[in-house]
């Protein structure tokens, strides 16, 4: 039964939430799983602002309100969903971060389009 119940608690929070930053991109202890995936983070917001400075001015100010809006969408998505998966436990910064991740990465292609 105790296995059981720590398979559960290990699986469920990865099954609702299928990108926590992956162990096989970022291993150790969670300190370091969480730099990690910081890292990537950035990484991934370095490269939505250089597309977004790559977009024609003309389209930069045009989409300058819904990107303001996008940031503070996915701030508090990611927020959200880490705290209600995983309140309180080691694993709410790194779906934290899966998400920002995630997130980033799909406005990154969609800024892409209007290049």
């Amino acid at each position: 039964m105790k296995l059981i119940i720590m398979a559960t608690l290990v699986i469920l929070p990865v099954a609702l939430y299928p990108n926590p930053v992956k162990a096989e991109q970022c291993d150790g202890s969670t300190a370091e799983m969480v730099a990690c995936g910081q890292r990537l983070f950035n990484k991934a917001d370095a490269r939505l602002n250089a597309v977004w400075q790559s977009l024609p001015k003309n389209k930069q100010n045009t989409l300058r309100d819904a990107q303001l809006k996008w940031i503070e969408y996915k701030e508090r998505k990611c927020k959200a969903e880490a705290s209600a998966i995983a309140e309180g436990g080691t694993m709410k910064p790194l779906i934290e971060l899966g998400c920002l991740i995630g997130e980033t990465e799909k406005r990154t292609a969609e800024l892409e389009a209007f290049l």
